[in-house]
């Protein structure tokens, strides 16, 4: 998604149900889920461009990679 190898909307949505579902929504990926939820529903009486979403999608899946992960405790 981030390096343009898979459409924005795809991304946001393969993360929504086959990661997020499964790790029962964390709130590290929140934003990304509510970025596939848009996309997903979206239609073009939004008054917002497709383009806009997927746009933000990108943005939260690059600021989702750049953050650090939490240190494991032993």
């Amino acid at each position: 998604m981030v390096d343009g190898s898979l459409d924005p909307a795809a991304g946001a949505f393969r993360i929504w149900r086959d990661v997020a579902w499964d790790l029962d929504y964390p709130d590290a990926l929140q934003p990304l889920v509510v970025c596939a939820y848009n996309l997903d529903d979206w239609d073009g009486s939004w008054g917002v461009p497709v383009e806009k979403l997927k746009k933000e999608a990108i943005e939260a899946a690059a600021h989702f990679l750049a953050q650090k992960p939490h240190a494991e405790h032993d």
